[in-house]
């Protein structure tokens, strides 16, 4: 036998110094509700979790009530730190001197007010990927731009024509009559146009000292994202190495097969997820902000 039931700090009394623990105290302040397993026999520190997983979905499925672990206080704390390098007195707000796309700013509201990170980095790739088939039909057609107007391409010649061919086949592709670009490729584009790395690295710093290294010395440990390093001068190569990193990383989120190697795993990996959610947002908002206009 093995009941399970809620333990909620509003449900108690308020807590007794000389009696409780300072976990006790910690629950009680953060008005946090906890879930109590308990067993008649001696279990392995493994077998509590999946317990708690059968209790969620028994709940979801029959109350329809999201019951969901909380995150790290790294976490939740993730606000503050944002707040620490914007303004924090709303009467320092002026009316906005641009104007953002509409299908911008909605991913980004949708990231910024969700508590799940896998959530909320998939909604700041939605940015990027905003531009992805515009930038890369502009890369092609500056390609057959360069090569059109070549003084060694003469339309006259049937051996230029099939070159220009095959160069327009490789770069295009058609899937039930749809265009199929190449994603990654398509985010090396939309990065290039838009990042500045030195600014990215500016904010990073100010936002969290650590991150700058840890992304030059960690991959992503579920996606094997790689890594890159703001302090080079190399720019292209950390560019490149950076659009490996958030690429892996979005293929870990989104393809969820049973067997995968790269496999994010919700709550389990929300911790590694955690610096990537952070690096996709100072992303997306310089993308926002420079494919804004002046209003």
């Amino acid at each position: 036998m093995r009941p399970f039931r809620f333990v909620s700090a509003a449900a108690r009394p308020l807590f007794d110094l000389a009696e409780s623990t300072v976990l006790e105290m910690f629950v009680d302040t953060l008005r946090i509700t906890t879930l109590e397993i308990c067993s008649e026999r001696q279990l392995s520190a493994s077998s509590w979790q999946p317990l708690a997983d059968a209790f969620y979905f028994h709940v979801g499925y029959n109350l329809d009530y999201p019951v969901i672990p909380q995150p790290t206080l790294k976490e939740m704390l993730r606000s503050t730190k944002i707040q620490n390098v914007r303004r924090t007195n709303a009467a320092e707000l002026d009316a906005p001197h641009r104007r953002y796309i509409p299908d911008l700013v909605h991913n980004y509201q949708l990231a910024v007010s969700t508590d799940s990170p896998m959530l909320a980095f998939l909604s700041f790739y939605h940015v990027a990927e905003h531009w992805f088939d515009e930038v890369i039909q502009n890369d092609i057609a500056a390609k057959l731009q360069s090569v059109i107007s070549s003084p060694d391409f003469s339309y006259k010649r049937m051996k230029d024509l099939r070159k220009l061919i095959r160069m327009v086949s490789r770069e295009i592709q058609t899937r039930n009559d749809e265009l199929v670009i190449n994603e990654m490729t398509a985010l090396h584009l939309t990065l290039k146009l838009y990042l500045d790395l030195i600014d990215l690295r500016a904010v990073l710093d100010s936002f969290d000292d650590t991150l700058v290294e840890h992304y030059s010395h960690s991959d992503v440990s579920f996606s094997k994202g790689d890594v890159f390093d703001l302090g080079s001068n190399n720019h292209e190569a950390v560019l490149l190495a950076l659009t490996k990193r958030i690429y892996k990383t979005r293929n870990a989120l989104v393809h969820r097969k049973n067997g995968d190697r790269s496999r994010f795993v919700p709550f389990k990996d929300d911790k590694a997820l955690e610096p990537e959610v952070i690096l996709m947002r100072f992303i997306a908002e310089q993308i926002i902000i420079k494919s804004g206009t002046v209003a």
